[in-house]
């Protein structure tokens, strides 16, 4: 893994009306946290990752397993956007993951 970027969830909803205190409520109970990975991957490992991505995970419409960067700990997550490739040269690519860890 070449960058690992998470986003602590923002579950606070803030309402107000202007010259009051703002209103505060908790949005959600659920605890999803946006994850950005990026991968520099060759070319055969592009090919297995796209597998993986198009049948394992049904294009994304299915969550997996992937021990957490961060805690070490295996997790549930799923795709929040397609995955995005970039040619870094002859044989070397970089691959941009959007995910979300599910709780």
């Amino acid at each position: 893994m070449d960058s690992f970027h998470e986003t602590a969830p923002d579950l606070a909803l803030r309402s107000g009306i202007e010259s009051y205190v703002a209103l505060v409520r908790r949005r959600t109970t659920s605890d999803l946290r946006p994850i950005t990975l990026i991968f520099k991957m060759s070319t055969a490992q592009v090919a297995i990752f796209d597998s993986f991505y198009l049948t394992d995970c049904v294009k994304g419409s299915i969550s997996f397993t992937y021990t957490d960067p961060r805690t070490k700990v295996s997790q549930s997550f799923r795709f929040t956007k397609v995955p995005e490739y970039s040619t870094m040269s002859h044989n070397l690519w970089q691959v941009a993951l959007e995910l979300e860890k599910l709780p």
